[in-house]
């Protein structure tokens, strides 16, 4: 374990990951960080502040920490805009006499200096000099946390034994070792997560402590898929985590707003995974089936599994900055949106296969890509896609008999692909969904077209749509949703009008609209709905597409 913190302890950044951890240690070390990094704001050389009692001594002291990312050098000792020299100076001749509370005066002050790297040989006499030269007896002391000192802190103190056993140790061991195997189903890390939300210790030290120390797991588990240059099992297991504690934290009664800062820390990593993901991936959405060939398999199947996974994950991507950028009020979040937006766009246009859904389960793919679209406000490319869809459907199954498979059994689909058999097209919610979204697109053309079309090939199909009712959080942080909750309805619509089904929709939509009663709606935690329909191949709840129609109505009408 020692060696996989320190490595891991190697790749944090100064800004917002080893300041980060450090407050974390700080807290289990009992020692109270009075000031936190706050960026743009000049510190005077100080990056950390704390006070409790010293290890070393037992006595109360002032902690100031200067917090730097790499080894301690002759290039950052005494020159440069991170050296290390003159950031101590301006601590001892600013920040001690002329900043410092007076209530800590008669304090002893320690000042350490962190680092995440190594002391060099040709730097140490330098650092050791300074010590000698600036300690003050009984009023200032030096220090520092080198690489080395910090596993050791980060072990004895979030890792420990009573925290983090040998069993949890073993999970996370498995994990790692297997995380470049891209069949590994991570099935080790998803037990780790939890081991550790049903450890014993009930109290609020305890609740937090699961939660930070379930950061730093996941933080490691980036590191290594980083290592591997493979991110995906990173983000499959950054959507589990926030599920399993999403769900857990529906038990914890007392200090929900600690908790929820947590929470709040553990959703800035998962945002972090999603953003290194998505810097990874884009470039190849702008090349010509640039998905081609990623596959673990025959391309026939792979190739547009992998492409609408990617469509999935995109667009949930695009659709939590959306929902971030709306809920903070941002003002600069549409730039990021319309990146993210181009390059779904670019996905789909460049992979002609992302109209050739081989899975009814598909739709929730589309319907992730078709609500970032909306937000994205690109209508006429998503009805173009639309039509598209329908289009090949159609084709597919006349040409090749051909139809989305309503299970999600990979064997049947291989079946299928290369000893072709009668389709079964009793049932469907992908082609219910398109007809709902040629409504939320408010193009009466496109339904009737698409009505027209399918009508054409498939007037006896049972057109099915999925609704959660008021138990659903019971199962959906662990399973798909709707194999244990909820409602199915079923229909033929055949015969009714734009106008007919859209009203029928807003019936609906009112009936059935338990998303202010959801825990994760109450608290702005938008996404975590999506995640659970992504991750567990669950249906869409559809207040999602619908209400961006409905929600909007009942707003201009005041009610």
């Amino acid at each position: 374990m020692k060696l996989i913190i320190k490595e891991y302890l190697t790749t944090l950044k100064e800004d917002k990951e080893l300041d980060l951890l450090l407050s974390d240690l700080l807290l289990n070390m009992r020692i109270m960080p009075l000031i936190k990094p706050e960026k743009g704001v000049r510190q005077y050389g100080v990056d950390l502040m704390g006070f409790g009692k010293d290890e070393d001594d037992n006595k109360e002291k002032l902690f100031l920490f200067v917090v730097k990312k790499g080894d301690l050098d002759r290039q950052n000792w005494d020159s440069g805009p991170q050296a290390i020299r003159p950031t101590l100076n301006e601590i001892k001749d600013t920040y001690i006499p002329k900043l410092l509370e007076n209530k800590y005066k008669n304090t002893i002050i320690k000042v350490i200096t962190v680092f995440n790297g190594d002391i060099k040989q040709s730097v140490y006499p330098n650092f050791i000099g300074y010590i000698d030269s600036n300690q003050v007896l009984n009023k200032i002391e030096y220090d520092y946390w080198n690489g080395d000192k910090l596993t050791l802190l980060v072990e004895q103190y979030i890792l420990n034994e009573n925290l983090f056993p040998p069993e949890y140790q073993k999970s996370l061991r498995k994990t790692l070792a297997l995380i470049g195997d891209t069949d590994y189903n991570l099935n080790d890390y998803y037990m780790l997560i939890d081991q550790i939300l049903n450890s014993r210790g009930k109290s609020l030290k305890h609740q937090i402590q699961k939660l930070r120390i379930i950061n730093l797991c996941l933080n490691i588990v980036l590191h290594w898929c980083e290592e591997a240059n493979n991110i995906k099992p990173a983000v499959f297991a950054s959507e589990r985590t926030i599920l399993r504690i999403w769900e857990w934290k529906k038990n914890i009664q007392d200090h929900p707003k600690k908790i929820n800062v947590e929470i709040a820390n553990i959703l800035s990593t998962l945002n972090k995974i999603w953003t290194i993901y998505f810097v990874k991936v884009a470039p190849s959405f702008s090349i010509k089936d640039g998905l081609f060939g990623y596959g673990s398999g025959a391309d026939r199947v792979e190739y547009p599994l992998l492409t609408f996974e990617q469509i999935g994950i995109i667009s949930l991507i695009g659709i939590n900055h959306f929902y971030n950028g709306m809920f903070s009020n941002k003002n600069d979040f549409t730039n990021e949106i319309n990146i993210i937006g181009n390059s779904l766009i670019n996905l789909i246009t460049n992979n002609n296969i992302c109209f050739q859904p081989l899975y009814d389960g598909h739709i929730i793919d589309i319907s992730l890509a078709l609500l970032l679209l909306k937000m994205y406000k690109k209508d006429t490319f998503a009805k173009w896609w639309i039509k598209n869809i329908a289009d090949r459907i159609v084709m597919n199954y006349r040409l090749r008999k051909f139809f989305p498979l309503f299970s999600d059994s990979y064997d049947e689909l291989i079946e299928n692909e290369f000893m072709p058999k009668e389709p079964d097209i009793s049932s469907s919610t992908l082609l219910y969904i398109l007809l709902e979204w040629a409504v939320i697109y408010n193009d009466d053309k496109l339904y009737d077209y698409l009505v027209k079309i399918f009508r054409s090939e498939f007037s006896e199909i049972d057109l099915q749509l999925w609704y959660p009712d008021e138990k659903i959080e019971e199962v959906m942080y662990k399973n798909n949703a709707s194999l244990h909750s909820g409602t199915m309805f079923t229909t033929k619509f055949y015969d009714i009008s734009f106008e007919e089904i859209r009203k029928q929709m807003e019936v609906h939509f009112n009936k059935f609209g338990i998303y202010d009663k959801l825990t994760f709606m109450k608290e702005g935690i938008v996404i975590i709905g999506l995640i659970a329909s992504r991750h567990f191949r669950a249906p869409i709840f559809p207040f999602y597409w619908r209400g961006l129609l409905f929600v909007q109505k009942q707003s201009e009408k005041g009610e």
